[in-house]
């Protein structure tokens, strides 16, 4: 199966957000973005493409996502900006939500989720936003090609330390992290009763005259 891995953009279709949408609830299903409606969650990608300090690459096959990676150089600005943007529509966006105690209380909870990982035994603030595979098609390669492409988008930036945060019972994700020489810091609280945890990776610099 020939896999293309490139960087989304804001011109990209309503289908290419939907399906990476789809991918985040179905592989990440505990996590809080997961519990919002479809459509709430495929804006918020959007959003993260065509934000100056975010992005998405995504891997996909015959047309379809079956992996993608999200990385953003503050994800307070990210969200505070999200949320500034466009009120009215997303207001309608999360009205599930609201009309919900539960689930508001879980939207509100990820959106402040950057002033919480503030005291996160210092993890860098660029960061992994999100990183899933298709778990039909784990063990392909892919997801070191998404992970290589994300550090290669944050050399360009000139960011030299990149945090990842995952949660404490996702071993094969910290099994990846430490394999490519995350350095663990410890673990903490960022969302009510998980317990995640904390890493710190050193960004390779590309040398002078590499383009």
């Amino acid at each position: 199966m020939e896999i293309d891995i490139r960087k989304c953009s804001k011109a990209d279709s309503d289908e290419i957000f939907n399906q990476i949408a789809n991918l985040h609830k179905q592989e990440i299903s505990q996590g809080s973005i997961a519990k919002w409606g479809l459509r709430a969650v495929s804006e918020l990608y959007r959003f993260v493409a065509a934000h100056s300090r975010s992005f998405i690459f995504i891997a996909q096959a015959e047309g379809r996502v079956i992996g993608f990676i999200a990385g953003s150089e503050s994800t307070r600005s990210l969200y505070i900006d999200f949320l500034k943007s466009n009120f009215i529509k997303n207001l309608i966006l999360f009205l599930p939500e609201v009309l919900s105690p539960r689930r508001f209380y879980k939207a509100v909870e990820t959106l402040m989720y950057p002033s919480r990982r503030k005291s996160a035994h210092e993890v860098p603030e660029p960061e992994i936003l999100n990183f899933c595979v298709d778990h039909h098609t784990q063990g392909a390669g892919m997801g070191g090609r998404l992970f290589g492409a994300l550090l290669a988008e944050f050399q360009k930036r000139g960011i030299q330390k990149l945090g990842i945060i995952t949660g404490s019972n996702q071993k094969s994700a910290q099994r990846f992290y430490e394999k490519r020489g995350a350095q663990r810091l410890g673990e903490a609280e960022l969302h009510s009763g998980v317990k995640s945890v904390t890493y710190t990776f050193l960004i390779p610099q590309r040398s002078e005259g590499q383009s």
